[in-house]
């Protein structure tokens, strides 16, 4: 089923600051500082931009942008304060996203070429928190330029952070990582490997933070585009953005499809997305990070670009009796920062 309720724009037109987004990513709920409710947050990963969006206002909402002093692909608030993030050199804590000399250093590419004796790319994409303030992410090896050299060879890991800053790898061989989510019990880990168009599903320990019997959840055709950041409703179904496909797949806990979100015709990049407040949001972009589509191995052979790609945060509301619930802020990392640098 393709559904075709109308989409609402989250950015003012007239905002010459982040309209349109470059490359959205990481919508989530945070409940920041002296706020009473949670907002909705986002990255635009190219223009290195951190952006707050206040859904409680009447009319259009005010949009507040924090530059970033690096390129920050997927972050976590920390539970005193602060966030950890993940980026393209690893993961770092700070207190303050715009300052970039209170970064600190968790686990980056110079510590894992150190411990692993390899000096290939590390970039960390997208990440997660789970019940017990651990932090997630997973490594990118995947070169488009490369295809099959990048497949057979794929060397990035699906890690996670202790509380006592230790890392950890659940799993290896990832070309292209990607969105991570939890089942509603987490007893079901959710990871996106984007490269092989597969959501891969782990059984979880939240006790101790590892995974078993790892699984294909959901894998797609080419027509269906390339599966990007995803999220879990209260029910436990998954709703997965897919890059170059146009559309927002909601699946059922057991992979079946249930429902096609159809985007507007020149938001043909979803990248991530988020519930709350009855609503799905989605973000797009009008960046095209896989190059050419007639020459990118993963682009669909019949993809044709429209004239315009449009990068911005869409939301449009859901079924009430299924998604009837306030947006629940994410799962704070409880990083023992005292330990970093040590």
């Amino acid at each position: 089923m393709t559904t075709t309720m109308t989409w609402e724009s989250l950015l003012p037109p007239t905002d010459k600051q982040i309209n349109p987004l470059v490359l959205g990513e990481c919508p989530r709920w945070i409940k920041q500082t002296g706020a009473d409710s949670p907002s909705l947050v986002f990255l635009d990963i190219i223009s290195h931009s951190f952006i707050t969006h206040d859904t409680t206002t009447h009319g259009t909402p005010p949009l507040l942008v924090t530059k970033l002093p690096m390129e920050v692909h997927g972050l976590a608030q920390h539970h005193i304060a602060g966030y950890v993030v993940s980026t393209n050199k690893g993961i770092f804590y700070t207190s303050s996203l715009e300052d970039q000399e209170c970064y600190i250093p968790v686990y980056t590419s110079a510590s894992h070429h150190t411990e692993n004796t390899d000096t290939r790319s590390f970039v960390c994409n997208d990440c997660i928190v789970d019940g017990k303030g651990r932090f997630l992410t997973g490594s990118v090896s995947y070169d488009h330029s490369k295809h099959e050299e990048s497949l057979s060879g794929a060397y990035g890991e699906l890690l996670i952070v202790d509380n006592d800053a230790t890392v950890r790898t659940l799993d290896t061989g990832v070309a292209m990582s990607n969105g991570l989510a939890f089942s509603p019990d987490q007893k079901t880990l959710y990871f996106v490997d984007s490269a092989v168009r597969t959501i891969w599903a782990f059984e979880y320990n939240l006790e101790n933070g590892s995974v078993l019997n790892k699984t294909c959840f959901a894998k797609f055709s080419e027509a269906d585009g390339i599966p990007d950041g995803l999220v879990a409703d209260s029910k436990g179904n998954i709703f997965v953005a897919m890059w170059f496909g146009g559309v927002v797949i909601q699946l059922s806990p057991k992979g079946e499809e249930l429902t096609r979100h159809q985007l507007p015709e020149d938001c043909t990049q979803p990248t991530a997305v988020a519930l709350g407040h009855n609503r799905l949001y989605v973000t797009t972009a009008a960046f095209n990070d896989y190059g050419s589509p007639p020459k990118h191995p993963l682009a669909p052979t019949m993809y044709k670009f429209p004239p315009k790609i449009r990068g911005s945060v869409l939301s449009k509301i859901l079924d009430v009796e299924e998604h009837a619930l306030p947006p629940h802020p994410s799962h704070v990392c409880h990083l023992d920062i005292s330990v970093l640098g040590s």
